[in-house]
C-alpha cells in the first residue's frame, strides 16, 4: 500500500500543476500571502499541531488577510477530497516546506520523505516567491541527535549547520524558561517565517512589522508565541520514554489479519515473530541485529530438538486464545536443559484493519521451599516420582503407552492435530518435571545417600544410564513428529510410540523403587508413630 501511494505521488510530482497561486505569481504579482507547509510524521502530530496553532495565532490579523497561510494535512483535507492531489497542490503552493524532524521511530514510508523530494522538484519549477526571494526548506530538529533522523534531506543539499535545532533535555534537567531570542532556536524559527512575509509583503502590505530591535510591540509578540511553543516542545521532550527494560522475555506474533483455524490449529504461516526482552540464547536462539522473523525462519533458527516443542506450543497458545478457551499454559526447557520456563498469553490485540498482535510471555519457573532443606527435597524427590508415575506409568495414565495405539480423535482430518497437541503437552509436563529435579539438586550425592544408602551409587548410575538413552530416544522421536507434515506424519507415529514404550519399559521399576526409597527416607527423619495407648475395653 505504502509503495502504491509513493508511487501515484511521484507520478503526480512529475505533472505541473495547475492551481491558480501558481498562474498568479508566474505573472510576477506579489501575492497576498505567503504559504508555509508543515511536514511532519504521523507519530509528531502533537507538535506538528502545537506549531501550527501557534503560527495561526501569532499572524491573525483582524479584519485582514492573514500574511502566513498555514498547511496541514489534518483540517486542510476536506472529506471526500483526493488527498494525493490536495497534498501535491499545497507543495507546489507553499513558500517553506517547515520539517519536523525528531528521533521517534519512522514507519518504513512516511510522508515526509516524499514532501522532501517533490518540495525539492518544484523548486527547480519555481524558485523564487517574488523577486528574489527564494523558496526554501526550513527544517527544524527537535531534541534529535541520531543522524538518520536526517535521512529525509538526503535528496537535497542542506548543510547541518542551517538546520535549527532545539537540544534534548536530560533526566537532571528541569523545566527552565526558553532561551533570549539571540539563542532561542524556536524564536529565530518564527523570526525568519516572520521577516520573509515582510519581505514578500512588504512590511507595511500586510505584515505585522519586522523583528529588528526598533520593532518593540512586535518583537514582545513574537517572543511571547516563540515561549509558549518552547513550552509545548520542552512538554514533548519531557514526555519521551528515557529508558525501558523487559525483565522477562516475550514474543509478539504479528498477522495482518486474523489468523484462520484449521484443522491444525491456528496457520501462523502468514505471521511474523518478533522477540521482546532479554537475550534467547538461552534457547539456543541466535542472537541476531533484527529480532522480526518470518514463522519459518524462527523455527528453523531454533535448535532442532527444540523447534517442534516451541512451534506446537505457540500454535497451541494462539489457538486457545482465539478461541477463548482457558488453556494458557507450555513450558519449554532451556537448551542445557537446567531451567524450565513457562508460557502463556497475556494480551491479544485485533485493530479495525484486522491486523492482530498475540503476546506470549516467557516466565522463569521457580519452586521455594521453606522447611528443612533435606526434607523438603525429600519431599520434592517423592513429588517427582509421583509426577513421572502419574503421568503415564499407571494404568490410567494420560500418557499411557497403549493410548497411541488408537486414534486419538473422532475426527479423522484432525488425528495429526491431535497427535502433535498431545505429544507437545507431554513434552511439556516432562520439562516442568526434569526443571523440578533440577532447581532442588536431587542428583546431589548427600540426597542420593540419603535415599539409596551406602553403595548404592553402581545402581544409581546404571540406572541413570539406561534413563538417558530411552529418554533422549523419547524426545528426538517426539521432535520428529512434531516437525512432520502430513505426507510424512504417519511414519513418525511407530517411532514415537515404540520409544514411548521403550522408556515405559525402562523406568517403570526404578520409578517404583527411587518413590519407595524417598518415602522410607523422609519417614526416617520424620521419625515413627508415637505408641497408642490401649483403651481399657481392649486390655479387658
Amino acid at each position: 500500500m505504502a509503495k502504491t501511494i509513493k508511487r501515484e505521488l511521484t507520478e503526480a510530482g512529475k505533472r505541473k500543476s495547475a492551481n491558480t497561486g501558481r498562474a498568479k505569481r508566474a505573472k510576477g504579482a506579489r501575492p497576498e500571502q505567503i504559504s508555509v507547509f508543515i511536514s511532519y510524521v504521523s507519530e509528531d502530530r502533537e507538535l506538528a499541531a502545537s506549531l501550527e496553532a501557534e503560527l495561526l495565532q501569532l499572524f491573525a490579523v483582524a479584519a485582514s488577510l492573514p500574511p502566513v497561510k498555514v498547511f496541514r494535512d489534518v483540517g486542510s483535507i476536506g472529506k471526500g477530497s483526493d488527498y494525493r492531489t490536495v497534498i501535491t497542490n499545497a507543495l507546489d503552493e507553499a513558500d517553506i516546506l517547515l520539517v519536523i524532524l525528531t528521533d521517534r521511530l519512522k514507519p518504513s514510508f512516511a510522508f515526509p520523505g516524499f514532501e522532501v523530494g517533490y518540495f525539492a522538484r518544484s523548486l527547480e519549477e519555481r524558485p523564487k516567491i517574488y523577486g528574489n526571494i527564494a523558496r526554501r526548506i526550513l527544517p527544524i530538529s527537535i531534541g534529535a541527535t541520531n543522524q538518520t533522523t536526517l535521512d529525509y534531506l538526503q535528496a537535497i543539499k542542506i548543510d547541518e549547520d542551517q538546520i535549527l535545532k532545539v537540544p534534548n533535555v536530560t533526566t537532571s534537567s528541569s523545566r527552565t524558561e526558553s532561551p533570549d531570542g539571540t539563542t532561542d532556536p524556536v524564536f529565530t524559527l518564527l523570526a525568519d517565517i516572520s521577516a520573509t512575509a515582510d519581505a514578500v509583503l512588504g512590511k507595511h502590505g500586510g505584515a505585522s512589522g519586522g523583528v529588528s530591535k526598533q520593532d518593540v510591540l512586535w518583537r514582545q509578540k513574537l517572543t511571547s508565541s516563540a515561549a509558549r511553543l518552547y513550552s509545548c516542545i520542552q512538554a514533548y521532550l519531557e514526555s519521551r520514554v528515557c529508558s525501558e527494560t523487559y525483565p522477562e522475555r516475550k514474543i509478539v506474533l504479528h498477522s495482518d489479519v486474523t489468523p484462520m483455524i484449521g484443522d491444525n490449529g491456528v496457520d501462523l504461516s502468514k505471521s511474523k515473530i518478533e522477540l521482546v526482552g532479554n537475550s534467547f540464547q538461552v534457547f539456543g536462539f541466535p542472537e541476531e541485529k533484527s529480532r522480526l522473523f518470518d514463522w519459518d525462519a524462527f523455527i528453523n533458527k531454533m535448535p532442532r530438538e527444540m523447534g517442534g516443542t516451541w512451534a506446537e506450543g505457540i500454535r497451541a497458545l494462539a489457538t486457545s486464545a482465539l478461541q477463548g478457551s482457558d488453556e494458557n499454559y507450555h513450558v519449554v526447557a532451556a537448551s542445557k536443559g537446567d531451567n524450565a520456563y513457562r508460557l502463556f498469553v497475556s494480551r491479544v490485540v485485533t485493530y479495525v484493519s484486522k491486523k492482530t498482535e498475540i503476546h506470549i510471555y516467557i516466565v522463569k519457573m521457580v519452586v521455594r521451599h521453606y522447611g528443612d532443606p533435606l526434607t523438603s527435597r525429600l519431599l520434592s524427590a517423592i513429588n517427582i516420582g509421583l509426577q513421572f508415575r502419574f503421568l503415564f506409568l499407571e494404568k490410567n495414565s494420560q500418557f499411557r503407552p497403549a493410548r497411541f495405539d488408537y486414534p486419538l480423535s473422532q475426527d479423522t482430518s484432525k488425528e495429526m492435530d491431535a497427535w502433535k497437541s498431545t505429544v507437545a503437552e507431554l513434552l511439556s509436563h516432562m520439562n516442568m518435571i526434569l526443571r523440578e529435579a533440577q532447581d532442588q539438586h536431587l542428583m546431589d550425592t548427600d540426597l542420593l545417600d540419603k535415599i539409596w544408602g551406602l553403595g548404592g551409587g553402581p545402581r544409581v548410575r546404571q540406572m541413570m544410564a539406561a534413563w538417558d538413552v530411552a529418554r533422549n530416544r523419547l524426545y528426538a522421536a517426539a521432535q520428529a513428529l512434531l516437525a512432520s507434515n502430513a505426507s510424512d506424519f504417519p511414519d513418525k507415529q511407530e517411532p514415537f510410540r515404540n520409544a514411548l514404550r521403550d522408556l515405559h519399559t525402562t523406568t517403570e521399576s526404578m520409578n517404583r523403587e527411587y518413590t519407595l526409597r524417598a518415602l522410607q527416607a523422609i519417614a526416617e527423619e520424620v521419625g515413627q508413630l508415637p505408641q497408642q495407648p490401649q483403651s481399657p475395653t481392649l486390655a479387658a
